[in-house]
């Protein structure tokens, strides 16, 4: 059986020492350019992997992350996901993915299986606000599009400026003449779709349009067939609307099969935004408008900032709003 090769091994191969390879592995620095190749081009050779089992032990943490999804069938929160992960592997980190499904019980249960396995750091996206989170043993955390329940107030922050892309969903709908628009929202009023709502009045007030509170809408799930069955009762209880916003892509696809279900036709009849700029706003019969995120800003920024809080560097600004940009197409 072929003996597995040891970082002492690799070390007296490059003629360096155990702590320089070591440096290298974790881009660390303090070392010249000729002596990072050379000891890269070693571990190539001989296909050297760290034991970073060994190292956790020692160290008391891995060079894993956590990252906390809500719901990971969700496009918006895969992209992220994959350009989270994209961006770790690059700076020699693994990751531990975990779905919470909007499951508080399993949430709590994620946390603390997190903490168990030592892992570096967290890229957190909140999923429900019963849930309490406060950082397990120091370990740094990045917190990405909702603010999550804490008692801290210096948490690490990102998110896209929800406020302004919920004004300009409702500002396309109200430049068009629609007067009387549908807000379908998350009932539980997360901190980025409460932004969203928040600019959706704004902008009502911005046209001289008094916002009718009936309108705006809490689903009890954020899917197609929430968006869907709840544009059915409104049309089959005769509620009169020119314009739909929904706070995500798949309430906006929701929303368009059941007006064309019914025979209404959009964008003539009713106009609809969408949030999100998933795949299926764009291919879908007829192409939803809708408000794009800019996820791998959001995914590069959220594992800078983690790396540094890792290393123990300072990180100056702790609260990020990234610009959103509104995507004309066939519903409006």
């Amino acid at each position: 059986m072929k003996k597995q090769v040891t970082i002492k091994d690799i070390a007296k191969l490059a003629g360096v020492s155990v702590a320089t390879v070591s440096r290298v592995i974790n881009g660390n620095g303090r070392y010249s350019k000729d002596t990072e190749e050379r000891v890269l081009r070693i571990i190539k050779e001989h296909n050297y992997s760290p034991n970073m089992l060994g190292k956790g032990l020692r160290t008391n943490k891995t060079n894993t992350i956590g990252i906390v999804v809500p719901d990971i069938t969700n496009e918006f929160f895969a992209r992220i996901i994959q350009e989270v992960e994209k961006n770790l592997f690059r700076a020699g980190y693994t990751t531990l993915v975990c779905n919470t499904s909007e499951n508080p019980e399993l949430e709590k249960r994620y946390l603390e299986v997190l903490n168990l396995n030592r892992v570096s750091g967290t890229i957190y996206i909140a999923g429900d606000t019963r849930v309490k989170h406060e950082e397990p043993r120091g370990i740094p955390a990045v917190y990405i599009d909702r603010w999550p329940s804490t008692t801290r107030k210096d948490i690490v922050f990102i998110e896209s400026d929800n406020f302004e892309g919920g004004r300009l969903a409702a500002q396309e709908m109200l430049k068009c003449g629609c007067r009387r628009i549908i807000f379908l929202t998350d009932e539980r009023r997360t901190s980025a779709h409460q932004s969203r709502c928040e600019g959706y009045i704004r902008a009502h007030r911005e046209f001289g349009v008094v916002p009718d509170e009936r309108f705006i809408i809490g689903l009890s799930e954020i899917s197609f067939d929430a968006a869907y069955n709840e544009v059915i009762r409104l049309i089959d209880n005769n509620v009169k609307f020119d314009g739909i916003f929904a706070s995500t892509d798949w309430l906006a696809l929701g929303s368009l099969v059941a007006l064309e279900s019914r025979g209404i036709k959009v964008p003539e009849q009713v106009k609809i935004v969408g949030f999100d700029n998933i795949s299926i706003s764009k291919h879908c019969s007829t192409p939803i408008t809708t408000i794009n995120q800019n996820v791998t800003q959001m995914g590069e920024l959220a594992v800078d900032l983690l790396l540094k809080l890792i290393d123990g560097k300072e990180i100056d600004k702790k609260y990020y709003v990234l610009p959103v940009e509104l995507v004309k197409r066939s519903t409006t």
